[in-house]
């Protein structure tokens, strides 16, 4: 069984990164990640460790909203 992949028009691409761009800047974000706890482990990992994830990747016709995206830890 394949996965599910829908190609994306770069352009629509560009623009959904640009906005992640401005969710990253905003006070929703910063707010967010000021506690430094991972959506998925929910350990206190500091908010510097902290990365923004997509619940449908960006790639895979994704988009930018708050209630999409999650604060996750990078795992070294």
């Amino acid at each position: 069984m394949t996965e599910y992949y829908a190609p994306v028009d770069p352009d629509e691409l560009r623009r959904q990164r640009a906005k992640a761009r401005e969710l990253r800047a905003s006070q929703w974000w910063k707010r967010r990640i000021a506690d430094g706890v991972c959506y998925y482990c929910h350990r206190r990992v500091g908010a510097k460790t902290l990365t923004m994830d997509h619940l449908v990747p960006l790639g895979r016709g994704g988009r930018n909203t708050s209630t999409v995206s999650r604060a996750i830890r990078i795992k070294p």
